[in-house]
Parts: structure tokens; sequence; C-alpha cells
């Protein structure tokens, strides 16, 4: 507001017209060029911009100590672990205990000799309660990898809640839209080989999938989400649990809809456009989908 005061008394000293500087104002320019009005919006606008100027400075020192905070932490747990200044085993217990963890990685811990791996083992884990307490996240599988091989790698939580089964490092998960990622390579690979031209209609490969009325999207537009197709309506719609025989089988049900927008126009992400790019491909090679994968990109990833 000191800021505002000192800009309005300079303005005022001056005697700038404010007004004729700006004649497309009905209020100032009817006004008068030293008019209250004129001077009202003068006012108005200058103190908005001082208090979003504020706002702005606020927002950004809290950022700001959050990221140091968060940094300083980060830097303090490294030195731990290169110093050897670990943390006791009763302190690890206690902390697994007070984020209700399993015992597990506590008592590991009492039995053998504290290191800088054990301690940022028991640190992570801690990490990982936390995760699941804030998100509601009944159980977790976590794995890192360097240079293609693991690192480390932790369960936590319970894989059937009902029944009390706790999370293994084994548990296998659905990947979900994961599988998109995994379609595109597919998809590029069989590119590359010359098995398909990802500019051809859909149809070209698929003529299951009917003519529309906007435009027939080619196996690009699939891959990249510009194809008109829609995504799921609904949470329920999204969680259907209904089984299919082929691919074929899941396009019919959403096969005879109009495109939401004309193909290449924007983009819309879509479930149901790479349901119908796992057709293209399949039909393209007459392989089935999931031995696809293996062959063209599991076997290469998992060395399966």
């Amino acid at each position: 507001l000191m800021w505002v005061n000192k800009v309005l008394r300079t303005l005022k000293a001056k005697s700038i017209n404010t007004c004729s500087a700006a004649k497309s104002i009905n209020t100032c320019s009817s006004a008068g060029s030293t008019g209250p009005s004129c001077r009202l919006v003068g006012t108005v606008v200058l103190v908005g911009c001082g208090i979003g100027y504020m706002s702005y400075k606020r927002e950004k020192r809290a950022v700001d100590k959050a990221l140091n905070d968060l940094t300083n932490e980060v830097a303090q747990l490294k030195e731990t672990a290169r110093s050897g200044n670990l943390v006791s085993s009763k302190k690890v217990t206690q902390a697994a205990q007070e984020s209700k963890l399993p015992t597990e990685r506590a008592q590991v811990t009492q039995k053998s000799q504290d290191t800088p791996e054990n301690h940022l083992a028991a640190c992570c884990d801690v990490e990982l309660q936390k995760f699941m307490d804030t998100n509601g996240v009944p159980g977790m599988v976590v794995v890192v990898m360097k240079d293609g091989k693991i690192v480390w790698r932790e369960a936590a939580g319970k894989s059937d809640i009902e029944n009390n089964v706790p999370m293994t490092v084994d548990h296998v998960f659905r990947i979900a839209s994961i599988s998109k990622l995994l379609t595109a390579t597919a998809l590029c690979k069989l590119v590359e080989k010359g098995v398909l031209d990802w500019d051809q209609p859909a149809r070209h490969y698929f003529p299951e999938y009917p003519e529309k009325e906007k435009g027939n999207p080619t196996v690009y537009q699939l891959a990249v989400h510009t194809s008109g197709l829609r995504h799921y309506l609904n949470n329920r719609e999204k969680k259907i649990h209904e089984h299919y025989d082929t691919v074929a089988k899941g396009v019919e049900k959403f096969s005879h809809e109009e495109l939401v927008h004309e193909p290449g126009s924007a983009y819309l992400y879509s479930s149901q456009g790479y349901a119908l790019l796992s057709a293209v491909l399949e039909s393209a090679t007459n392989i089935k989908f999931d031995k696809l994968m293996i062959q063209e990109v599991c076997s290469s990833i998992f060395h399966v």
C-alpha cells in the first residue's frame, strides 16, 4: 500500500492526463482529464496490481522454503549414509512401529551390523508407509534399477486387506494404461519393419471398423490420441470387468459410435482409440495381440 500511495502522489504531482491517453473509456472522457471517475479507475487498478504483486511474493516465498527444506533433508540423508553416523536399531524399530510398518525390516537391522545400506533401506520403508497413508494405498512394491540391474526393491502394506495377506516383491499388478506405451512400442517396431504404414486409415487393416461421417482416423492418429474416438464416459465404464475373447469383440462395444471430432483436428486422450489400435496390429500381423506383445516387446525387455 505504501508503494501504491507513492505512485499516486507521483501521478498527482506531475498532473498526468490519464483520460486523454485513454479516450475510448467513456467515464474518463466524460469526466474530463482530472475527473473523479478517472482517478477512481486509476486507484483501483494500482491497488489491484499491488495486492496481486504481494500475493505472488508470498506464494513464491512459501514454494522456495518448501524446496529448500526438501533439498536440505536429502543432503542430510546422503551425508548420514556417507559418514556412517547411522540411526540406532532401536530408533529404526521405533520409527517403523510409529509408521505402522511390519517389523521385519527393523528386526533385520537389529540382528545385523548398522550399515549405510541398512539405514537407507529403513528410511525408505518409513517413506513408503508415509506415501501409502497419505494416498490411501493398501500395498505397493518399489523397484530401483541401475544399468539394467535391480539395486533395491521393497514391498509394503497388504495385497489382500480382508485376509491380511502381506504384499511381496513378487506380487503381480495390473499395469493399466502403461500398456499403451508397450502397444506404441510394438507399433513403431512394425512400422520400422515395413509390416504396416501408420499413415493408412485404421480401416485399411481392420475393415470391421465402419466408416465415419467426420472422417476415417489413421493408425498414427490412434497412437497419438487425435483420432476423434472418445474416452470412457464414466467410472462405471472404466471399471468394467466383462471379458472379451478377442480384441475385435471389445472394439464392437463402441465401433458404431460417431467420432467426437474430425480426425487430426484436436487432441483427446482415448483408451478406445488404443483398443482399436490393438485390433489393427493384430489384423496386420495375423498374430494374437498377447503373443504379438511377447514377440515384439516383452522378449527384448524381459528376455522371455
